[in-house]
């Protein structure tokens, strides 16, 4: 059995399914060094390298998350939905830390400029983003609150 096969075979049995800990067993400085390499050497279209991230750990973690409560309390939704998210933002919070991932506008608008014919992907990812809760758009307005 070759190294992919191993890969393969690891995948199957890999789960991400399990209650999060405000513990960790890796050290912090050795966390922002995977999220490094990953932002870095992680392979993109065009090469254009336009992911980007922010570790957030202990008590800035924690304002993060108080952040988007605050924030989730404000938006009109289904009582159900807005209880199953709390839950979710609950479960978040309870964890170490939080990685949030961007897409760096500009790299992509430099891509743009070299590469018109990818403008109409570019415009159609960038509307994706904007009308995603979830979306970079979003993270970036609560990470306003830090500088």
């Amino acid at each position: 059995m070759g190294a992919a096969d191993n890969f393969l075979e690891l995948t199957k049995a890999r789960r991400s399914i399990y209650a999060l800990s405000n513990a960790s067993t890796i050290p912090d400085s050795r966390v922002e060094e995977i999220v490094k390499h990953a932002v870095t050497w992680a392979p993109s279209s065009y090469n254009v390298q336009s992911a980007r991230a922010v570790v957030v750990l202990g008590a800035e973690h924690n304002k993060l998350w108080a952040i988007v409560k605050k924030h989730m309390d404000q938006v009109p939704m289904d009582e159900g939905i807005k209880g199953y998210l709390a839950g979710r933002i609950n479960g978040f919070n309870s964890s170490y830390g939080t990685v949030m991932w961007f897409e760096d506008q500009a790299a992509l608008d430099a891509l743009g400029e070299k590469n018109p014919m990818v403008v109409p992907l570019l415009t159609e990812c960038k509307f994706a983003r904007e009308i995603n809760p979830g979306s970079d758009r979003y993270w970036r307005r609560l990470a306003g609150y830090w500088y």
